[in-house]
């Protein structure tokens, strides 16, 4: 959130990538991998579920993107469920959220034009838009 914070001091972000080992309710950053979400018996160090985004360092963290800013979720199964992460990372952020809703590799890559291209090692693979 500090990062984002000082990126935005500069210019209001367009474009906002997150990735980590992910999960229907929280995305873990850093090297330990866990099989299942429900193998998390206490909140490992890295982990962000939807009790870590409601802290002080996402306060005002709406004002630092621009009106059509989105957020992609490259993190596996971010958008799966009733109540994903993907749902309230994008209401603490204030924008569109694209999240996988099932597991699988994510590769992204930027288009000459500036768009960018999704590839999965696993299909049917389908990002959904959280609003």
């Amino acid at each position: 959130a500090l990062l984002i914070k000082k990126i935005a001091a500069r210019k209001k972000i367009d474009i906002l990538i997150i990735g980590g080992h992910g999960y229907p309710h929280g995305i873990l950053f850093g090297y330990t991998l866990i099989a299942r979400e429900s193998d998390i018996h206490h909140k490992p160090a890295g982990y962000l579920g939807e009790e870590e985004l409601n802290i002080s360092f996402f306060k005002d963290i709406k004002n630092c993107f621009s009106t059509e800013a989105v957020c992609y979720l490259n993190s596996c199964s971010t958008g799966k469920g009733d109540k994903p992460i993907a749902d309230e990372v994008s209401r603490i952020l204030g924008i569109k959220v694209y999240a996988p809703t099932v597991n699988g590799g994510v590769s992204i890559k930027v288009k000459p034009n500036g768009e960018l291209e999704f590839k999965y090692s696993l299909e049917p693979r389908t990002f959904i838009p959280r609003e």
